[in-house]
């Protein structure tokens, strides 16, 4: 999947809807966390924005986190850690966008979809959403910071 095609950006009247595009799991990919960099300092800069809305694509999962299948050979040509302060970037640019963003969970919100979720100044949720922290148990600390709901 191109990185043109990892995040779908809608608006309405002044709302911007950024959607994370690689349905059903939604997996933070390179190519994703790049797309959703570039969307986030764009859209904090336009003026007609007034609003935004992070979701999902698809009608199952916010995101499971991190696509582990990069971890092997496509991480070491760019390096986790970098991946990681890319991440990182990214959370902290939601957190800190002059605009109200409300993230919309349903099904999944795991590891690094569940730090983006948080990021967000609001969230909404389904009853069958789920969210968790696998990485708890593998010894990752979450955002490399500590953060919690």
């Amino acid at each position: 999947m191109s990185q043109e095609e990892t995040i779908v950006v809608r608006r309405a009247a002044s709302v911007a809807t950024i959607e994370l595009n690689d349905p059903p799991y939604n997996r933070l990919s390179m190519a994703l966390i790049d797309a959703l960099e570039k969307t986030v300092d764009e859209i904090d800069h336009d003026e007609k924005v007034r609003a935004v809305i992070l979701r999902g694509a698809g009608d199952t999962n916010f995101s499971v986190g991190a696509d582990i299948r990069e971890f092997g050979a496509a991480a070491a040509d760019r390096g986790v850690q970098s991946f990681i302060e890319q991440r990182l970037r990214v959370i902290r640019s939601i957190e800190t966008m002059s605009k109200p963003v409300v993230c919309a969970i349903r099904g999944a919100c795991l590891g690094g979809g569940l730090e983006i979720a948080l990021a967000c100044h609001s969230g909404s949720a389904r009853a069958a959403q789920r969210s968790a922290c696998p990485r708890s148990s593998s010894a990752w600390c979450p955002r490399g910071e500590g953060r919690s709901a």
